[in-house]
């Protein structure tokens, strides 16, 4: 799980990352990079983590349950967490940080199938 975490952090924080930081001081381009992983991670692991471990959890049982499944379920919290934010900080909370919840969430559906799911199925 922490590796899927991982690769949730990495493809949700380095478009904003790049997006946010081209074209500028290349020590203002460190310094906002990092902290703009570090948001992405963060993220990640404090809050994506233990969704991913919860929805685990409840689903490994279900043996009709499938990626589109886990992908459905993910975006549907995906648009949960994107209107708290809505409501919270407007238009620049969705734009800024629920399109990388978006592909935080996806990131997570997909590796956490291919990497957790799947295996567990197969009894590897």
């Amino acid at each position: 799980m922490a590796l899927t975490a991982t690769i949730a952090s990495v493809l949700s924080g380095l478009p904003m990352t790049v997006l946010l930081t081209s074209g500028g001081d290349p020590d203002y381009i460190l310094s906002a990079a990092t902290v703009y992983m570090g948001l992405a991670f963060a993220g990640s692991f404090l809050i994506g983590l233990p969704v991913a471990l919860l929805v685990y959890r409840l689903a490994r049982d279900f043996q009709d349950f499938g990626l589109w499944h886990l992908a459905g379920l993910a975006n549907a919290i995906a648009l949960c967490v994107g209107l708290v934010l809505f409501t919270g900080g407007g238009a620049f909370g969705v734009i800024f940080l629920g399109i990388p919840i978006l592909l935080a969430a996806n990131a997570f559906a997909i590796a956490g199938w291919f990497l957790v799911f799947k295996p567990e199925r197969a009894g590897v």
